[in-house]
């Protein structure tokens, strides 16, 4: 086996220098694939970590865990290929699950660099074992979908079980251990109006995208109180007239504000204990990776969407 510069991969550990060039390979993989999408969240990550968390070990990992996290997740959703060796994205997935639990040797860079922030992680005292496993299970459950043959549509609590039960929990503790809140008594379920708001902006913006490669986030119960059927045809044009479809326009408009006000209990709960304890630097590293970009999007649904509707009611 060798690395991407033909040179023996040997397996060896990974220090900073060589974490922080493998991240960087990461973020301009992405921003070249999208620069649109991709290149103001990569600088608000980077720049928002740095400046905000206390410790630089703690940005260190929660940097390297993206990356490595961005690298599976662009895998599972077709947007870059499996490495070689992996016959389906349950299978790579899963090798990574694998690798969580038990951690034996890495096969390549991107394990090198899961097992050093892991690392980094057990040095500070903090273990980030089921926090990662858990985003895993989230994108194993993507994988599943997609490697079904034909688009999923499943019953709202399996879809919360695991996009706001594995991915949203996993990420949002995870800050929270990197930030030591923890000790102050704060939990996920003082965030979940945070984590669910963010979670519903990115499932509007990728929505498209989703129905393209094969899974379906409208839960089964939206499909009928909405009734919405899913195109037959994903050729662009098909999935672009299905998008501007007054039933989906309808469940479109409605997540975007549900999202919203679950944005703004977030806000009021900021005041209440025990999330008022907060260090101000974590909260700001919250506001500036997750909330502001979460609003943004959301508030660009609604403005597109409302612009539709004239467009359509004067065509």
């Amino acid at each position: 086996m060798t690395t991407r510069y033909k040179r023996p991969f040997a397996g060896r550990p990974i220090g900073r220098r060589e974490a922080r060039r493998l991240r960087r390979e990461v973020y301009g993989e992405m921003i070249q694939r999208d620069r649109k999408k991709y290149l103001f969240w990569v600088i608000g990550l980077v720049l928002g970590t740095k400046l905000f968390l206390w410790n630089r070990s703690a940005v260190e990992i929660m940097l390297t865990i993206y990356a490595v996290m961005r690298k599976i997740d662009d895998a599972v959703d077709c947007d870059a290929p499996l490495p070689a060796g992996c016959a389906s994205a349950v299978e790579y997935v899963e090798r990574y699950m694998h690798f969580v639990t038990k951690r034996p040797a890495p096969n390549d860079d991107n394990e090198r660099l899961l097992a050093y922030a892991l690392n980094l992680a057990e040095k500070a005292g903090i273990d980030l074992s089921f926090e990662v496993w858990s985003i895993l299970d989230s994108l194993r459950f993507d994988a599943v979908r997609i490697e079904a043959g034909g688009i999923m549509v499943l019953p709202r609590k399996q879809l919360l079980r695991y996009q706001y039960g594995r991915d949203g929990r996993g990420t949002i503790i995870a800050c929270l251990k990197l930030a030591r809140e923890l000790e102050k008594g704060v939990r996920y379920l003082h965030l979940k109006h945070l984590c669910l708001g963010v979670r519903i902006s990115y499932d509007l913006r990728d929505l498209l995208r989703d129905i393209e490669v094969g899974f379906c986030n409208i839960s089964a119960e939206d499909m009928r109180s909405f009734s919405i059927t899913l195109p037959t045809d994903r050729s662009p044009q098909s999935l672009e007239r299905w998008r501007k479809s007054a039933q989906v326009q309808s469940w479109v408009v409605k997540e975007a504000h549900d999202a919203l006000k679950a944005l703004d209990k977030h806000r009021e709960m900021l005041v209440q204990k025990p999330l008022n304890t907060l260090y101000w630097r974590t909260a700001k590293v919250l506001y500036i990776m997750y909330e502001r970009p979460a609003r943004k999007r959301l508030w660009r649904v609604l403005k597109t969407s409302r612009a539709e509707t004239l467009a359509s009611r004067f065509a």
